[in-house]
Parts: C-alpha cells; structure tokens; sequence
C-alpha cells in the first residue's frame, strides 16, 4: 500500500476541511449530512490511508495480508496520534461523518471510509468511539466533495447522536 506523502500534516488538512465545510457545496448533486448531537473526535487522513475497496483489492491486497495489516495499522497509528483510545464507546448510536476532498469524484459506493471506520471500533485494533459499524449501531455518512489536484484528505468526525 501506499504511504502518506511526506508532505501531509493534518493541520493543512483540518484547514482544507473546514474551508470546504465554510462554503456551500461545490455542486448541485452534493448532500451534507446534518451532524446531530456534540461534535467529539475530528480525524484528517490522507487519501492513501481511504483507498476505495475495488483500488485495494484489485492491487492483490486481499491475498497479501501482510500489507492490508500494515495499511489497517498506519492508519490506527495516524489516528491514535490525533485522539487517545477511549475506556468505552459512546452510548446509544453515535453519528460518524466522512467526508473526502479530492480532485476525482469516487463512486458511490466504493466504501472509501472502510478503512478509518473500523479504526473506530471497540477491539483491539480500534479507538473505541463506537460498538461496531453496522448501522444499528452507527449512523454512518460518507461524501464527496471536490478539492485541489494533489492535495486532497479525508475528515472523519464523531458525534454524539
């Protein structure tokens, strides 16, 4: 898998995120989620670490375990630098939020969030903000939004519900 570019630093990236969010959607076709509940945890990622389902297992990924683990655990390291593990998840059906600024619009369905999603699960390889990402147990919303060639990240935010 591919590593985050040096140049990535989840300042620029939260200051990228929160511009985009500043301004109406880019285009017409774009839904925002509204956030429900307190905010509790924000994450920026790079893209490398969202890579959609279809990119990652038609690179063999799936047959060498070896780099998926190493991709899964990247990204909990990325995150865990950004917010400590928490002693329990969040009670009820927490609300998480994804949303990719990039220059090319995925498919819809691409389940680019997989990734960090799970990072935020309660086990051992998780944060513990939520019991599991099954949507009795999430309310999930993942979007696009478009952004600079080259420069683009991922923000995830948990909230309350």
């Amino acid at each position: 898998m591919k590593q985050p570019s040096a140049a990535f630093r989840v300042s620029d990236a939260f200051a990228l995120t929160d511009a985009v969010l500043a301004a109406p959607p880019a285009r017409l076709h774009i839904v925002r989620p509204e956030p429900r509940g307190r905010c509790v945890a924000r994450f920026a990622l790079p893209l490398e670490f969202c890579q959609p389902m279809n990119r990652i297992a038609r690179r063999g990924t799936q047959a060498a375990g070896w780099a998926l683990a190493k991709y899964k655990s990247d990204t909990f390291a990325l995150m865990a630098r950004q917010h400590k593990r928490r002693a329990e998840p969040l009670p009820g059906r927490p609300q998480v939020l994804c949303m990719r600024v990039s220059s090319l619009e995925p498919d819809k369905y691409s389940d680019w969030q997989k990734n960090p999603v799970d990072r935020l699960r309660a086990d051992s390889k998780g944060l513990w903000f939520i019991v599991d990402d099954r949507p009795s147990c999430v309310d999930l919303h993942a979007w696009w939004e478009p952004g600079p060639r080259g420069n683009g990240c991922v923000l995830v935010e948990i909230w309350t519900g």
